[in-house]
């Protein structure tokens, strides 16, 4: 006799069966074919032969190196040393398959001139193969008789101090981190002047808060196996099954559609139950579902580095009336935000929306007065969407929209909230999210 669980994901695995095609390995990824079931209009992605491979080609990288060496130029910045794993792959696209304090890496993106890695020997034939339009790859470590550089701090100052860099552009400002400890950061102060080091976040994300058309394709793809990922939960579910059995669906049927290829891992937060409902933020537990429970689902897979990210909620039974009042109005405000939503405007125009929204239906008070953020390779990026963000929405910025009705403080249910990602196009918002379903779904 199999257990429940084994045969939710038996149901899994059958339900893949009609992506599968015999002559898969003779497709290129980055193309779409037909196929019939579920995945119509994505296409089959087949297994990656190499880890290694750039999610993009070079034109890709090298313009935006030519971006940001523009706008190092308009802030006065020689060059720009990154160290953050997701923005060494937003201007290389190399990536590690496992993050290790242990090997530091870095770039330098000169104003003149070609960039620089820094890394670890045992590391740079990933490297090679990842970027191999990278001309300039500098090893250290290794054994005694490679005659390398011990320690990769060594290695950015020499570049520094060579070249007589006077603006050091770092990762020192809002939403950007710096990957080393702070003794490390005092010791590159100490050996090319801290009055040399300057901010330089500000070019990082002028870069990546406005995507590429070859960007939004990969997202477009991410949320789509993302909507079939939370269909096939929400069609599995039952009184009975426990939220990790859920997640477990969910999640198997992401990595089985090419998920979680990047150092940087998708998140997925499943809560249900009047014990769990103030839980904002709660990984999946094994709590059975209940009638009467309403289920929040949340958060979705990284897809060759790129992020989803959506809301969702379901009901085991008719949702009371509190609930309904609550999702209505959650939905008043997704309406009054995407009106907004249009080049022209600002991101604290679309927070006042949705806040106007939500005074006409009455409420007093919102717990969260962030509607809102960006979204790309990193799951939470620029803008914030709340009512002092005066940057201008425009055309290539991608958001996870997440309005809400929370029924606080007395947390009696869930309260109201969907998310949506979304695209803005010159003509306003286009909905990356729209092919599942908004309304709450009732079992």
């Amino acid at each position: 006799m199999k257990s429940k669980t084994e045969k939710f994901l038996r149901r899994a695995d059958n339900v893949l069966q009609v992506f599968r095609m015999k002559d898969a390995k003779t497709f290129y990824p980055e193309r779409n074919f037909g196929t019939s079931g579920r995945m119509k209009g994505i296409g089959f992605y087949p297994p990656r032969k190499e880890f290694t491979v750039a999610p993009f080609n070079s034109y890709e990288y090298k313009r935006r190196i030519e971006n940001a060496k523009r706008l190092m130029e308009e802030k006065g910045i020689d060059v720009l040393l990154i160290t953050e794993p997701v923005t060494i792959d937003y201007f290389t696209g190399f990536r590690k398959p496992f993050p290790s304090k242990h090997r530091p890496r870095g770039v330098l993106i000169p104003l003149d001139g070609e960039p620089v890695m820094v890394i670890a020997m045992m590391s740079a034939i990933l490297a090679e193969k990842s970027a191999p339009w990278l001309k300039d790859i500098r090893k250290w470590g290794g054994p005694p008789y490679m005659n390398l550089p011990f320690d990769p701090l060594d290695v950015f100052i020499d570049i520094v101090q060579t070249n007589g860099y006077s603006k050091v552009g770092m990762e020192l400002g809002h939403l950007t981190r710096m990957d080393m400890s702070n003794v490390d950061f005092e010791k590159i102060k100490s050996g090319i002047g801290s009055e040399k080091i300057v901010d330089g976040s500000e070019v990082i994300w002028e870069c990546r808060k406005i995507k590429s058309r070859n960007e939004i394709e990969k997202m477009a793809r991410c949320v789509h196996i993302m909507c079939e990922g939370y269909r096939l939960g929400f069609e599995s579910l039952e009184v009975g099954m426990t939220e990790r059995d859920v997640a477990s669906l969910i999640w198997q049927f992401w990595v089985k559609h090419g998920c979680f290829t990047s150092e940087v891992t998708g998140s997925f937060l499943i809560r249900a139950g009047k014990s769990r409902y103030s839980m904002l933020s709660s990984p999946p537990v094994d709590r059975k579902f209940e009638r009467g429970d309403v289920i929040f689902f949340d958060g979705g897979p990284n897809y060759e580095g790129y992020q989803g990210d959506i809301i969702r909620l379901a009901s085991i039974g008719e949702p009371n009336d509190r609930q309904k009042k609550a999702f209505k109005i959650a939905l008043e405000k997704m309406d009054a935000g995407l009106e907004a939503m249009v080049p022209g405007n600002t991101w604290a125009d679309v927070a006042l929306a949705a806040q106007e929204a939500e005074k006409k239906a009455g409420v007093e008070r919102d717990l969260i007065r962030r509607h809102g953020h960006g979204i790309g390779m990193d799951l939470h990026e620029p803008p914030n969407i709340y009512e002092k963000d005066a940057t201008p929405v425009e055309p290539g910025n991608t958001v996870s929209y997440e309005p809400a009705a929370y029924d606080y403080p007395e947390w009696q249910v869930l309260g109201g909230k969907v998310e949506e990602q979304i695209v803005i196009t010159e003509h306003g918002p286009e909905i990356l999210s729209k092919e599942l379903e908004r309304e709450m779904w009732i079992l």
